[in-house]
């Protein structure tokens, strides 16, 4: 389709992105992770809290895109998603904070745990080079706990 001379296609700014993918993420429970690969650098990092934490394996340090990838690939096998509610957004520069609260039951355990959860986000060139990622370790710890 052609755009009206003189005017151009405009691209969402990070944050209308993030806002679209955190309620895709939530809306489809994580069935479309393809959301977050579209955000992502091929050279992405993912740090988590609580990858030395028995039950908690997914949260394991992420250097690639690919990684990232199985992050979600194992925290969707683990895990069953109630729901990821975002509340609040700060953006300086590069940075992106994202604070809100997630659900998810232990598949292993059929136990609970509702989290709080911050993000940080990074980016360059429109591209998402990093997450890291804190959320409440030990509720998911006991979820995860026979």
């Amino acid at each position: 389709m052609a755009l009206p001379q003189g005017e151009r296609l405009v691209s969402m700014s990070n944050l209308e992105r993030l806002k679209t993918a955190y309620k895709t993420w939530s809306d489809t429970k994580g069935a479309k992770p393809q959301v977050w690969l579209d955000l992502m650098a091929e050279e992405f990092a993912l740090r988590s809290m609580g990858a030395d934490k028995p039950g908690l394996t997914f949260a394991r340090e992420r250097v690639s895109r690919e990684q990232a990838v199985d992050y979600m690939t194992q925290l969707l096998s683990d895990w069953s998603m109630v729901y990821w509610q975002p509340e609040t957004y700060v953006c300086e520069g590069d940075h992106i904070a994202v604070f809100g609260r997630s659900a998810w039951i232990n598949n292993a355990t059929n136990k609970s745990a509702e989290l709080r959860v911050a993000h940080l986000w990074r980016f360059r060139n429109d591209e998402a080079v990093s997450l890291d990622e804190v959320f409440d370790s030990a509720r998911a710890v006991a979820a995860a706990t026979p």
